[in-house]
């Protein structure tokens, strides 16, 4: 081994040595690990970085499903309080499985989201068994942003398709055979014009079902959402119930729904007996 005169900052291992082997201290470099082996040749140091640390990534696992094999109970009969503020979405209460039985969640009130609905919690049958499907908000079909108009006492309507100018000339004829004085015939044009191209058949649907100005105004704002079987709505909450009142409670609820909600409406109406009784029918009924 040759001694050489040791540096400042030199670190020297000495080591067993080898045949045909020859160390050679050098100062040590920052971040470098000097590994002395059988040199191939004399004078030959290998030099060998710290390998990089690998990383492993693990991607997060989906939610496995949970299959009850116990149908639920039906849903409880829950008095709705009052809304806290304008517009604001009732959210439905539901049961919920805790691993050992169900356990009934209180309904509650939520801010409403721009363009989109509420889209209730449901347990679907699957075979031998149920499974649950939370609550959620889904964006509402055919919601484009700058089509929403504001309205302070109701919630956003949602224009589909867009508003075509010669579509106004439509509902001033239909709001001007629907009400009497102009008072009347301006509310029904404001009312009516967030529903877009089917505001005419809503009109005329609303005035048939209802009696009075005001209950035909009121008629067109209870709509929470609008599409091709909007009128046929109004026309069955009209023969389903009694009384303005109880057609605007179900026009509003049923306008919610997903799908057409009108065999509901005849089914519940069949059902029950009483505004009331079938309020709750068709509340529990469409999700």
């Amino acid at each position: 081994m040759v001694q050489q005169p040791q540096r400042r900052g030199t670190v020297v291992v000495q080591q067993p040595q080898r045949r045909g082997t020859v160390v050679v201290q050098q100062p040590q470099r920052r971040g470098t690990v000097v590994v002395q082996q059988p040199a191939q040749r004399p004078g030959v140091v290998v030099h060998q970085r710290h390998p990089q640390p690998t990383v492993v990534v693990q991607q997060p696992r989906r939610p496995q499903r949970v299959v009850v094999r116990t149908a639920p109970p039906p849903p409880r009969r829950v008095v709705r309080p009052r809304a806290p503020w304008q517009n604001a979405v009732w959210v439905e209460g539901s049961w919920t499985w805790n691993g050992a039985q169900y356990v009934w969640v209180d309904g509650r009130w939520e801010q409403p989201r721009q363009g989109h609905v509420w889209v209730q919690p449901q347990w679907v049958q699957d075979g031998g068994g149920w499974y649950y499907v939370e609550g959620h908000w889904d964006t509402q079909p055919g919601y484009v942003e700058h089509h929403v108009q504001h309205h302070p006492q109701q919630p956003q309507f949602v224009q589909q398709p867009q508003m075509q100018p010669n579509h106004d000339a439509e509902i001033v004829n239909a709001c001007s055979q629907a009400t009497v004085g102009n008072s009347a015939l301006q509310e029904c044009v404001n009312a009516a014009r967030p529903l877009g191209a089917y505001a005419t058949q809503v009109i005329f649907a609303c005035n048939s079902q209802v009696v009075g100005n005001g209950a035909l105004t009121s008629c067109l704002q209870s709509v929470r959402s609008i599409g091709p079987f909007t009128a046929n709505i109004v026309q069955a909450c009209g023969q389903a119930t009694v009384g303005n009142g109880a057609v605007l409670q179900c026009v509003a609820t049923a306008t919610q729904a997903q799908m057409d909600p009108t065999p509901v409406i005849h089914s519940c109406s069949q059902a029950t007996v009483g505004n009331g009784a079938f309020q709750q029918c068709l509340q529990n009924s469409v999700r």
